[in-house]
């Protein structure tokens, strides 16, 4: 792992992007660069920890040189959940500790920190090894002013659905029964903590195996939803490793749902939206007011652009965001920002005067 260390200098003492693709493409067969810089920057893995801290060393440090097998080891016991909260603070530090180098040390604190401060990040890593990284699609909203409004198929019913108030995250059902939930940049949520107990289980029985759902997680204390920066701190929580305190509990409204096969970067699907949503409240018929942990979001089909502004305005004066409205035909899936839904918001115009 020598060179390994010795390549990030390198990358480090200059400042050009064609020279670090330089060097890292002069290491292109180093197999332990490559899977290093892999397991750093895969947004699909997720240690549950920010950083490494040493007051939870014991004094039985783990004498055992930073390779290959170490890097499977982590993996094995963080990642895939095997040893959690303080016991996992307390592996990672006595391994930091009995590292016979200080680039050992440093190699695995870039690792948990995923991040190699070298001036390069997996855009770089995908150009020397081609998709060795993973680049997690989403599909984004315009505004009115970049659509076609007047191109919308209001006769056969345009769909408004309340823009939710929660963090945006995929859920696979995968093709053997098992359940990932992923944040927008991929990060995977400890779904074994007990607050999502009751979603796994809903998602289970009710979402087709081999489907991904697309919706927003919302976080409920003592069965009340708490506000979207309060709820999405709890996210950010467990997605760093922490613990919550209290009768948690963890919810999530759905809008859209692809084959799991189809979710690829720069992917289109070129199902209409109202066939995919149609398929998707086939399988789930709840609402939120059924106190399930597994919903469809708030929607309706209204006619013309005027109904779509009446929901909108009905939608602010309840507190909420607003609304996105959808073409029923044209709305395909796809890695990018689509003029096919679009994000509602009304522009205003004020004279403002400063007083110095």
């Amino acid at each position: 792992m020598r060179v390994v260390y010795d390549t990030i200098l390198a990358c480090r003492a200059t400042g050009s992007k064609n020279e670090k693709l330089a060097i890292l493409q002069a290491q292109s067969k180093n197999m332990e660069l490559k899977e290093f810089l892999r397991v750093t920057y895969e947004p699909r893995i997720n240690f549950y920890m920010k950083k490494i801290d040493l007051k939870f060393a014991s004094t039985n440090a783990l004498t055992i040189p930073f390779d290959i097998n170490a890097i499977n080891d982590i993996l094995a016991k963080l990642h895939g959940r095997k040893i959690t909260g303080h016991d996992a603070k307390m592996y990672i530090a006595n391994m930091y500790k009995g590292f016979a180098h200080d680039y050992e040390r440093e190699l695995l604190t870039m690792l948990i920190e995923r991040d190699v401060k070298a001036g390069f990040s997996e855009s770089t890593t995908n150009k020397v090894w081609a998709g060795l990284v993973t680049d997690v699609p989403y599909m984004r909203c315009s505004l009115p002013k970049d659509a076609k409004l007047n191109k919308f198929d209001w006769e056969l019913g345009v769909f408004s659905q309340i823009k939710a108030d929660g963090m945006f995250a995929n859920i696979n059902h995968e093709g053997n029964g098992n359940v990932t939930i992923t944040s927008r940049n991929g990060s995977p949520f400890p779904i074994d903590h007990p607050a999502f107990a009751a979603l796994v289980a809903e998602v289970r029985d009710h979402i087709p195996r081999g489907q991904q759902v697309h919706g927003e997680l919302l976080m409920f204390l003592d069965c009340k939803m708490l506000p979207r920066q309060d709820g999405n701190g709890k996210f950010n929580t467990l997605l760093q490793g922490g613990e919550l305190e209290g009768n948690f509990a963890v919810a999530y409204e759905c809008w859209d749902m692809i084959p799991i096969i189809g979710a690829t970067a720069k992917n289109k699907i070129k199902t209409p939206y109202i066939d995919r949503f149609e398929k998707l409240e086939s399988a789930l018929t709840y609402t939120r007011s059924d106190r399930t942990a597994l919903w469809l979001i708030e929607t309706k089909r209204v006619k013309s652009l005027k109904e779509a502004n009446e929901h909108y305005r009905d939608a602010l004066e309840r507190g909420l965001e607003g609304t996105i409205i959808k073409d029923p035909i044209n709305l395909i899936w796809e890695d990018s920002t689509s003029k096919w839904q679009v994000k509602m918001k009304l522009e205003f115009e004020c004279d403002l005067e400063v007083e110095c």
